[in-house]
């Protein structure tokens, strides 16, 4: 690879025309990569205009349930919209413990539980990955508050 098509691979394009794109490389046999923002549904993807999805609940009341085959439907349902709309990769689910009730992605999220949260998530990627769409775990840690989102500069200790 060249060093231009690693860096191509590493983050993707964002043009007018994609977002959320990583191309392909033909002579190498690697194909393209469409990604559909999640995890409340299929979100916006890399296609413009954007294609119509179906309005999911939000995941923290998924995890209100406590019902890990809701969560597994609803992974299988994001991840079949997701595919429906030309992608490969749902950016789902968000495994930030919530921390704060006013965090600008609690509703995303599943749960302030690190056990329920964890229950609902992996049963969540298997729904994902049972309809052949990559599962991409958003936000794992430090993503509590949404004031000034691309500044932030988290100490988080060892």
């Amino acid at each position: 690879m060249t060093p231009d098509e690693k860096i191509a691979e590493l983050h993707g394009i964002r043009t007018p025309q994609h977002f959320r794109y990583v191309p392909g490389i033909p002579r190498l046999g690697i194909p393209p990569l469409g990604i559909t923002n999640g995890p409340a549904g299929a979100g916006p993807g890399h296609q413009f205009p954007q294609l119509r999805a179906k309005a999911l609940p939000a995941p923290i009341s998924v995890a209100a349930s406590w019902d890990l085959d809701v969560a597994h439907r609803y992974g299988a349902l994001a991840a079949q919209e997701s595919r429906d709309l030309g992608s490969d990769l749902l950016e789902s689910p968000d495994v930030n413990v919530i921390r704060t009730p006013q965090g600008g992605r609690s509703f995303e999220s599943f749960s302030e539980d690190p056990y329920l949260d964890a229950r609902m998530a992996v049963v969540s990627i298997e729904g994902i990955q049972n309809q052949h769409v990559l599962a991409n775990v958003k936000h794992f840690i430090a993503n509590n508050q949404e004031t000034h989102s691309m500044n932030i500069d988290e100490q988080v200790s060892e």
